[in-house]
């Protein structure tokens, strides 16, 4: 038996062991950021690190983080080989139970080959697969240790924004040093045709305060020439983007490496189906598909399974063309709204004259014309 089937013979062998195990892990409620949950993390950090232990990990440790504890384990036992760090967390996202209607979040059910739970696939499915992996290397070689030597983090804030990995990483750097870094809490392709995810999007949290009118004011009196906090936050919004989703500010993308041909072409043979994918993502549309399709006739990549992408990419086109127009259309009015904010459009409350063009003095709740301006009440 060679070593390929060798790791699928112990996988089809230990597959009902590890479904217990994780349906075991996923009866512990691990919510982040909720307080009364706390000690359901402490559990939880606890309960891996008694799987790596079983593993054969001799060297593991809770390290605590600012919301919940992170698991950290070491397996060097293999000089000048690589040392792979696999991060991931043990932390679940809080549960609304309107969307459990079927089975409880923290009571796993198997079905039609799935196993449902909280936390069944982000992520503690990953970081069991992992250790799962590692059995399985072991069995299939003979190997007392890993081929490669092995670090584990595993915290338990992620889903609440990893308010303490910096300090984490930062009071522990030279334990975490590694050649690679595996990160598993990502999207899997396809059931059919695995793929790894080798990069992922960054974030960076901004905090911005627009300042408007001193009180609420009145809208049909001064909303003309005062401006809109909300209108103004949205057009720096939609400034952000170009029409393509690139980021807009200036030099951001200098530092950014362009991705190579031989990538382009990788990505480009990934099966996909624009359907397929709207219905798997929850998302109504996709940007740009005609880019997309264009990008995948370039590499020749056969379409045959995806007869719908023109039609959609067309449908797509039109709808942005109408999106042009909208945005050219409320230009215009705005345009006007403001001409209108100048002109003869009111008359003085006190003597019922019209107020003539750029004479307008708006004032809140209510316009007067120049002569009568100063003695308003």
């Amino acid at each position: 038996m060679n070593h390929d089937d060798a790791v699928r013979n112990y996988l089809d062998h230990t597959t009902p062991q590890y479904l217990d195990k994780l349906a075991e892990w996923i009866r512990i409620p691990s919510v982040a950021g909720v307080p009364e949950r706390q000690r359901h993390l402490t559990r939880s950090a606890n309960w891996l690190a008694g799987e790596l232990r079983d593993a054969g990990f001799p060297s593991t440790e809770i390290w605590e983080g600012v919301q919940g504890p992170a698991v950290f384990a070491e397996w060097k036992a293999a000089p000048g080989a690589p040392t792979i760090l696999i991060y991931s967390h043990h932390d679940v996202r809080a549960v609304k139970d309107e969307n459990w209607d079927q089975t409880a979040p923290f009571e796993p059910v198997l079905r039609d080959g799935r196993l449902y739970g909280r936390g069944s696939s982000d992520a503690k499915g990953q970081v069991l697969a992992h250790i799962w992996g590692l059995a399985a290397h072991l069995a299939a070689t003979g190997r007392t240790t890993p081929a490669v030597n092995l670090k584990w983090l595993v915290e338990g804030e992620e889903e609440a924004g990893s308010p303490g990995l910096s300090a984490i990483l930062d009071e522990h750097r030279a334990e975490l040093g590694a050649d690679a870094v595996i990160f598993s809490d990502t999207l899997l392709w396809k059931a059919e045709h695995p793929a790894l995810c080798t990069t992922v999007r960054g974030m960076v949290p901004v905090h911005l305060e627009v300042l408007g009118p001193l009180t609420d004011i009145h809208s049909g009196a001064v909303s003309g020439p005062a401006p809109n906090p909300a209108l103004e936050i949205s057009r720096m919004l939609t400034e952000l983007h170009d029409e393509k989703g690139r980021i807009a500010f200036p030099a951001f993308y200098d530092s950014v490496e362009e991705i190579s041909p031989t990538r382009r072409e990788e990505l480009a043979a990934l099966p996909f189906d624009p359907a397929d994918w709207l219905e798997r993502s929850h998302t109504r549309s996709i940007r740009d598909i005609t880019s997309v399709n264009a990008a995948r006739q370039d590499s020749n990549v056969d379409d045959e399974h995806d007869p719908e992408g023109s039609t959609i990419a067309f449908e797509l086109s039109q709808a942005t063309a109408l999106l042009k127009q909208s945005r050219a259309s409320l230009a215009q009015i705005e345009a006007a709204l403001g001409r209108i904010s100048q002109g003869t459009y009111g008359v003085c409350s006190v003597c019922g004259a019209a107020i003539p063009e750029g004479r307008l003095e708006a004032r809140p709740w209510t316009p007067f014309c120049v002569a009568h301006a100063s003695g308003r009440p």
